[in-house]
């Protein structure tokens, strides 16, 4: 029962990290340039952190689809969804309290929503990836022979 819980978790993964890969590409390549020209903690310009983005989604989503190991599929996940975290509050810290929606412009516009639509689909679709892959890879442990044994029952 795990096991199909878990591999069906790796593939919407898969899948919706594909999506997120193909929707920085196409932001990347619409050419209306709403986006400020260097993001302030890499100090490169947006395009080029779309690209890289969408190819760490593009590469993550692949594994996650034709993977073979359950364990991987959902440690890399998490690693990019922690990543992902981690860089949104170190924009935080780098720019201040200005919304990381800024930053959101040619994908916004290529898919004709306003930044922060763009910033909150990206956000809930990674906060889908960061608590499924941290249940993933919990649920394994939780539902182990050992962990379930008479010691660990509460008394009567």
């Amino acid at each position: 029962m795990h096991s199909k819980v878990i591999r069906w978790f790796t593939d919407s993964a898969g899948a919706l990290l594909l999506a997120l890969a193909m929707a920085m590409f196409i932001g990347n390549t619409d050419g209306s340039m709403w986006v400020p020209p260097h993001d302030p903690l890499l100090v490169i310009s947006m395009p080029v952190v779309f690209w890289i983005v969408g190819a760490l989604e593009l590469a993550v989503g692949l594994v996650c689809l034709f993977g073979k190991r359950a364990w991987l599929k959902t440690t890399l996940t998490l690693w990019l969804a922690v990543t992902f975290l981690a860089y949104e509050f170190g924009l935080f810290w780098a720019a201040g309290p200005r919304s990381f929606a800024g930053y959101m412009g040619n994908l916004a516009s290529a898919f004709h929503v306003t930044p922060g639509t763009a910033f909150w689909i990206l956000t809930m679709a990674f906060v889908y990836l960061l608590s499924g892959s941290v249940v993933s890879l919990l649920w394994p442990c939780v539902h182990s022979p050992r962990f379930n044994s008479e010691a660990h029952k509460p008394r009567e």
